[in-house]
């Protein structure tokens, strides 16, 4: 009855997440509103001093109010998300203590290594399996691995070199994806939810960074505002991108094992 209810309330807040996305958007916009009503508010009985306090109270009022519901909202949000990403972690696979898991993983990187030492690309290793051990050790180990292969600079300058560290969070992504399309049922279900909660938590902290900026007063630019919100969420949902892949988004043709 417990794994009923709390499935229930998972599919709640799942629900609830779109329409406080939403929110944050119309707080976002109603605020830029407001102020730029603010500062353009005239008054021919009021002389320029006075004009001015005036303009600083409307727009004082707004971003009050703004700050009011934004923490209520975020509140909001942090429940709701805290609820499904604990219900969506604990359904999908992972790596515990277990010898028979941790040899099984082991001989599945084994055979995933040897495809990748022999030029298939991380995607096509995830795209052409079918053994969730061998996914899983690709999540697992495939970031160091392609750490240790990342391309330097030859001689003593290859050695010196430091390069940006690359983000492997689209092999992870890419990874729970396939598992979610080998193992379906509730995995496929937490899969699907942990994306759209990376893709929702990026836009509203993208969206919610804004509103706060324009709470304290600090300058505003609307369309970069969008712009980076909507790359922020391009960004977060993104599977991996590998140079040596040119296989594309072809659906899978069986086990490379």
């Amino acid at each position: 009855m417990s794994h009923v209810l709390d499935r229930l309330k998972v599919q709640e807040s799942r629900a609830a997440l779109p329409g406080l996305a939403k929110r944050m958007q119309t707080l976002q916009m109603e605020l830029t509103r407001e102020i730029t009503a603010a500062r353009a508010f005239t008054d021919p009985d009021l002389s320029p001093e006075g004009l001015g306090k005036r303009r600083e109270q409307l727009a004082e009022t707004a971003r009050k109010r703004a700050d009011q519901e934004l923490t209520a909202l975020t509140a909001e949000m942090r429940q709701h998300i805290g609820r499904v990403r604990e219900w969506a972690e604990s359904r999908r696979p992972r790596v515990v203590d277990d010898p028979v898991q941790l040899q099984k993983m082991s001989l599945a990187w084994d055979r995933a290594r040897a495809m990748l030492d022999n030029g298939r690309s991380i995607r096509q290793v995830l795209a052409e399996s079918s053994d969730p051990a061998m996914v899983l050790a690709v999540r697992e180990w495939g970031p160091d691995y392609l750490r240790a292969n990342e391309p330097r600079d030859s001689g003593l300058a290859g050695y010196a070199q430091r390069p940006e560290p690359v983000d492997y969070s689209g092999l992870i992504r890419s990874a729970d994806e396939r598992l979610g399309e080998l193992l379906r049922g509730e995995v496929a279900t937490a899969v699907a939810a942990l994306r759209e909660l990376d893709v929702m938590e990026a836009g509203w902290q993208s969206r919610s960074a804004n509103v706060g900026q324009q709470i304290v007063g600090g300058a505003h630019d609307p369309l970069q505002a969008a712009i980076e919100a909507h790359y922020a969420e391009q960004m977060a949902g993104a599977g991996y991108q590998d140079s040596g892949d040119d296989t594309g988004d072809s659906p899978p043709t069986g086990d490379a094992a």
